[in-house]
């Protein structure tokens, strides 16, 4: 990029400070693709960076830049639905540490934070540690990208002084979630399938274990309920 100073490479340096802990990549197009401006508001909006995730998209927008380019200077958005699927693989990372010096109390409030922050499971192993001390391991399955602020929580939130970190291959169903009409109201059902074939239909246990509250049933009856209307609807 050549401006009063000369020519400097792109990024320049503002944006490239702005860009920490995001995913970049480089290219030969000879111009600046990113401005200030531009990373600051993406690097502020997005809660994570990756592919076009499969979903329905309800419309699309686009805008134009002046500048001439050997590709088109326009941006496209898109707004929809998301849908969460693998169609195959999908590289992910595993955060573990082991803990023998913690109040186990304090683990509920760890494990919902980090699933706050956008980790994809966290969950507890009880294991017996050095001089055979007891001790939890804690797991936590985060997307590529997401890792740092998830370890920063971890050290910060626990007593944890350090990380194993591992890049793992995972493969999911697609899982949709439907509303779903019953005798005691709509009910979120998750159904999952693999390449077009429903292999599971489960119901939302927060909205059954709402309405049981409410209703002032039996969670068990709730259940039977969102059965029978699953079978009769879906």
């Amino acid at each position: 990029m050549t401006f009063s100073h000369g020519t400097y490479p792109v990024p320049v340096p503002a944006t490239a400070e702005i860009l920490k802990e995001v995913p970049v990549y480089t290219s030969d197009s000879g111009g600046e693709l990113v401005t200030p401006t531009g990373a600051a508001i993406i690097s502020t909006v997005a809660s994570k960076f990756g592919d076009m995730p499969k979903m329905r998209v309800h419309a699309v927008g686009y805008g134009a830049g002046a500048r001439d380019s050997e590709i088109p200077n326009a941006l496209r958005v898109y707004l929809g639905e998301t849908i969460e699927t693998v169609g195959g693989k999908e590289s992910i990372v595993v955060i573990e540490t082991n803990i023998d010096d913690m109040n186990p109390q304090m683990f509920i409030q760890v494990q919902e934070r980090l699933l706050e922050e956008g980790a994809l499971d966290v969950f507890l192993t009880q294991v017996i540690m050095k001089k055979g001390r007891p001790g939890v391991k804690v797991t936590v399955l985060a997307r590529e990208g997401s890792e740092v602020k998830l370890i920063d929580l971890i050290l910060r939130e626990t007593t944890s002084i350090g990380v194993r970190i591992r890049q793992e291959a995972r493969r999911t169903l697609e899982r949709e979630v439907i509303s779903l009409d019953t005798e005691f109201g709509v009910v979120r059902v998750k159904v999952a399938s693999n390449d077009g074939e429903v292999l599971n239909r489960m119901p939302e246990h927060e909205d059954c274990r709402r309405i049981a509250r409410e209703r002032n049933v039996s969670l068990q009856i709730v259940y039977r309920a969102v059965e029978k209307a699953i079978w009769e609807g879906c």
